[in-house]
């Protein structure tokens, strides 16, 4: 268990004890990574003004990629001060934070909804919290009214990405790719079990409370990470990933720098990348991660829906929704397969 600290207070250094298990040199260059995308984020002058939904989601861009800038940087220390358990709560909003730098560059009417839907928000927030807000009437009440809602489910957003054609037949995009190809897998480890334990979830409660005999029981707060260089690996990927979208949006040019930087981490990550994508704790036990199902069809990704005719595990590109009386139903994109795969 990691733990200790000492503050010089000359120089204001902080000397901690880490996780002995950490890579250096990947450590090295996720941090290289965190300040890369820094630069690229301080190098834009200006959002587009092509047009009003441009200019939103260029904005939209700004922002999640500085939040992604945070999150990747506090995930990345955490992991390698021991606080692997901790770092969770950062793997889960680089995840979603990620996500939705796609989507809404993708669907930049749903970035401007975002944007305009601010007041509705903060008078939504202002209610929960109880705080006075002055009364809208007249012509502030009509304005109020034609403003968009935008607290959108971001399951429901993810899933209308990912099975959007026009999205998804960018596969072969080396940033839009490894989003799509293991789809399954990240949402399950990096979202869903992440959310458990941000929300102290009883599917949590065992591992940390663990009843040894009738009278006798273990508190474990060892927070370790199980593969800390598998999740250094991927928070810095993440990181690195929005700092070339986000140059490529704005016409930042990649130097040198930039692909010495990538060819460093890639170098250190490699070590690695056989890992398990897992955010378990060291000591986890009740909940294990499995690989995910691939695809029946094409056998390449992850298989996360199934045919509601046939049953096999399809990929968001080898399934389709049919309309079945009244209901909308996942079924092979071969209708002649699954047929034949169902007789």
């Amino acid at each position: 268990m990691v733990g200790g600290a000492t503050f010089n207070l000359s120089d204001k250094t902080l000397l901690v004890e880490a996780d002995e298990r950490v890579d250096i040199a990947l450590l090295r260059a996720a941090l290289e990574c965190v300040a890369y995308l820094s630069t690229v984020l301080g190098t834009v002058s200006g959002a587009r003004r092509d047009s009003r939904k441009v200019y939103m989601s260029d904005i939209v861009t700004l922002y999640l990629g500085a939040r992604i800038h945070g999150v990747s940087a506090a995930g990345i220390y955490l992991v390698a001060l021991g606080l692997g358990k901790e770092a969770i709560h950062m793997e889960r909003s680089q995840y979603e934070f990620f996500f939705k730098l796609f989507y809404y560059d993708h669907r930049r009417d749903k970035a401007a909804d975002f944007v305009d839907s601010i007041p509705r928000n903060a008078r939504d927030f202002a209610a929960k919290a109880k705080y006075e807000w002055d009364e809208l009437t007249g012509a502030a009440l009509e304005d109020f009214n034609k403003l968009p809602t935008s607290q959108p489910n971001f399951k429901s957003m993810r899933d209308s990405l990912i099975e959007d054609r026009k999205f998804n037949r960018n596969f072969e995009d080396p940033l839009i790719g490894p989003l799509l190809r293991n789809s399954l897998s990240n949402l399950r480890d990096h979202w869903l079990w992440a959310s458990n334990i941000t929300h102290a979830s009883n599917l949590d409660l065992e591992n940390v409370v663990v009843v040894k005999g009738e009278n006798s029981l273990l508190l474990n707060i060892d927070s370790r990470h199980t593969y800390p260089n598998r999740a250094i690996a991927d928070f810095s990927q993440r990181c690195f990933a929005t700092a070339i979208f986000a140059a490529r949006k704005f016409g930042i040019e990649v130097g040198n720098e930039a692909v010495s930087l990538g060819s460093r981490w890639k170098e250190a990550a490699d070590r690695h990348l056989d890992e398990p994508i897992s955010v378990h704790g060291l000591f986890d036990f009740q909940v294990q991660a499995t690989s995910a199902a691939k695809c029946a069809e094409c056998e390449r990704h992850d298989g996360e829906n199934e045919c509601s005719r046939c049953g096999r595990s399809l990929c968001v590109f080898c399934s389709r929704r049919v309309e079945d009386g009244g209901d909308t139903k996942l079924v092979c994109r071969t209708v002649e397969h699954c047929v034949s795969s169902s007789k």
